[in-house]
């Protein structure tokens, strides 16, 4: 994978919220390949396990990078930490186990590939949501947000990106 991908998935995200390719949500972790499934896997005991070091790990292992935020973070606890109301990150992995706990979007990724986006409501046209889909949002924005997201045109809350290889290529939060 070249090295700039993560910064340009996670860009792509950050400002375009609807996918040409995008296969619509799915809540059925078997669909995803099994490096994915592992790599789900593997994010979701550790941020419930409140480690940040587990987490780190599950980067560390990969070959490629990723991208962490917009704010040149260079491990997860870093940006747990800076995007964390208490401080010490925790509330970030908590919002990781909401994210990965919702469906995911698989989307083409315009080369051949696929890559799947927790929450699925970062590659959601803000405009057609569901009552469904806004209740799935309500458990992760204070819905007084939503309206703000629509009117920027994408989801400026947690995501994070699995490439379909199973390498986690970024968890970013904002624009």
């Amino acid at each position: 994978m070249h090295p700039a991908r993560p910064l340009l998935l996670a860009a792509t995200l950050a400002f375009f919220s609807q996918f040409a390719y995008a296969q619509g949500p799915s809540a059925d972790l078997t669909q995803l390949p099994e490096p994915v499934q592992a790599t789900h896997a593997a994010m979701l005991a550790a941020a419930r396990s409140g480690d940040l070091t587990a987490l780190q790990a599950i980067i560390d292992s990969q070959s490629g990078s990723i991208q962490l935020g917009f704010g040149g973070a260079e491990t997860a606890a870093a940006f747990a930490t800076a995007n964390s109301v208490t401080g010490d990150g925790l509330d970030a992995l908590a919002e990781l186990v909401d994210i990965l706990e919702l469906p995911y979007e698989a989307v083409d990724d315009g080369e051949g590939g696929q890559f799947y986006i927790w929450p699925y409501l970062a590659s959601a046209d803000l405009e057609k949501l569901t009552d469904a889909d806004k209740v799935a949002a309500y458990q992760l924005i204070n819905p007084d947000s939503l309206p703000d997201f629509i009117d920027y045109g994408g989801w400026l809350a947690m995501r994070t990106i699995i490439d379909e290889d199973g390498s986690w290529q970024a968890w970013v939060l904002g624009d």
